[in-house]
Formats: C-alpha cells, structure tokens, sequence
C-alpha cells in the first residue's frame, strides 16, 4: 500500500531485511522508519530523499542528530526548524535518527551509530561513502561524539549551539584533521558559546578548517538561522 507524497517514501514493509518504514500524514511530514540492528536494537528514524532521487545514483546524506531527550518529536522539530527544506533543495537524503529507549546519542548510544549507517548504506549509495553530521544542542554534542569517534565516516560537521562537552571527546579533537567543521552559536547562548569558543580555539591550534560564528540577538535556538533563514546554514555543507 502507497500513498502519493512528495519528496517522501511511501508506506512499505519489508520483513527479511527487518526494515519497517511507516507513512505519517501531515503537511510537513516526512516518513518515519524503524530498523532493527544485528542486536535486536530498534532505531526509530525520519528519512526523506529530494526530489531527484535516484537509486542507481550516489547520493549526498544529511545524517542528523537531535537535540533535546532525542526522541521522535525533537527529532521532526530539528528537521522543520533548521535541516529538512533546504537539505531537500541542495539534493540531500536525509535521516535522522531517535535514541533507543535508555541509549540517548550523548551517552553509549552512540555506539550504534556505525552499525546504523552500514546498514543504510546498503540500502542507498552514499556519496563518498561518508554522511555529513550536523546536530543542534545536545545533537551537536552527539555530533562531536560521533565525529571524534568515526571520523572515517563523516565529510563534514556542522554544529548550532554544540560542543564537546566530555574531556575525553574534547581530547580526540585531532581526530577531525580531514572533515570540515562549521560551528554556530547565539551571542545571548552563554553556556553554549563559552564551550564552542574554547573548541574553536582548540581546533584552530590543530590547524583543522573550521568555521565560528556568533549570531548576534540570538539565543539557543538561533532565530537567525531558523526556518526561512536557515538557507546560510547550507552555505557551509557542500553536497
């Protein structure tokens, strides 16, 4: 069974691969799927694909971290705020994945996240065979995570209001010597921005490419590059 939307994935269920995807209605909707790892762990995640997809293409991949409790809803508001509009545009698949029950991505959750971009692999060819990472908030901490941890699997990293929060992650920042970082923060965001400039200030000293910017007027959840203005964001994530 299918239902016509644009830009989106249609209602399928493909039970031998363990690969559930699942339709929700809505304007701004975009296809919520379940994939279920090698470990029984179930990863709920929203995946859309621009409008010229094609399977036997390789494909630009928007891999986005949530903020907040990381569930399903911030994951749907992070999209329609910053990331979905003009990631379709520029040509991106993108997903977006939940945390599992008790494995949110800035603790051991992140774990997961090789097993879950190898099997998405196999299903979509991956430009490059590396994802681009963003993350707003406690997304752009599981960014950094992810990034210090994986960076064989990551072009770029683009962080609103995130940093490394962990000394042990701040301490693998030389990791990202071959993945172009871009970082944003509101000027009124205190706590966000004293932590990104002393990354910044770290990560210019490793010499890595690295973009910062403070948005002045703007608080955590960065007006400035919010919805309609979110346009400049992609001026820093080349597909």
């Amino acid at each position: 069974m299918s239902f016509a939307m644009p830009h989106r994935l249609a209602l399928s269920i493909t039970i031998g691969l363990m690969f559930i995807q699942i339709s929700i209605s809505g304007a701004d909707a975009a296809a919520i799927n379940q994939l279920v790892l090698s470990d029984g762990t179930e990863i709920v995640y929203v995946l859309a694909l621009p409008s010229d997809f094609r399977r036997e293409r390789s494909n630009p991949v928007l891999m986005i971290f949530p903020g907040g409790e990381q569930t399903i809803d911030t994951v749907q508001n992070g999209l329609e705020r910053f990331w979905e509009a003009e990631a379709l545009r520029h040509g991106f698949i993108v997903i977006s994945p939940a945390a599992p029950r008790g494995r949110p991505f800035i603790k051991d959750g992140i774990e997961l996240v090789p097993k879950f971009l190898n099997r998405l692999q196999k299903r979509y060819r991956v430009k490059g065979n590396k994802s681009h990472l963003p993350g707003h908030s406690d997304g752009g901490v599981s960014a950094f995570r992810a990034a210090v941890r994986y960076p064989e699997l990551f072009s770029s990293l683009t962080v609103l209001a995130g940093f490394p929060e962990e000394g042990k992650d701040f301490a693998r920042l030389d990791s990202l010597k071959n993945i172009k970082i871009s970082m944003f923060v509101g000027d009124g965001d205190l706590y966000w921005k004293e932590g990104m400039k002393r990354t910044f200030d770290r990560l210019k000293f490793l010499k890595n490419e690295v973009y910062f910017e403070i948005l002045p007027r703007n608080g955590h959840f960065l007006p400035g590059l919010s919805f309609e203005n979110s346009s400049r964001i992609f001026d820093h994530i080349q597909p």
